[in-house]
């Protein structure tokens, strides 16, 4: 479960605007113009879910896990994001 301060994003745009296309870029390995593309398309590919949705939790973020294509339950969602919290505590 998001943290109580923690920001509620909704599309791929705010995604990458929160945590830069930069970090994006270095998160995934991808380019500047793939990271563009995934903006324009609104979506990312789902072998970066991990990756992006813990860099997301350690920067105060919760986003839809659809937005890479993840269905989840909103019970394991909450366990994903205590356990995105615990791996960049540790």
């Amino acid at each position: 479960m998001p943290k109580p301060e923690s920001r509620q994003l909704k599309t791929a745009t705010e995604v990458i605007d929160a945590l830069g296309q930069a970090r994006v870029s270095e998160l995934t390995g991808k380019t500047y113009k793939q990271v563009w593309a995934w903006r324009a398309d609104g979506a990312f590919p789902a072998r970066y879910f991990l990756a992006m949705w813990s860099e997301l939790v350690a920067q105060g973020y919760s986003a839809p896990p659809g937005l890479w294509g993840q269905t989840i339950s909103r019970n394991k969602e909450v366990v994903l994001t205590l356990l995105a919290r615990k791996l960049r505590a540790a």
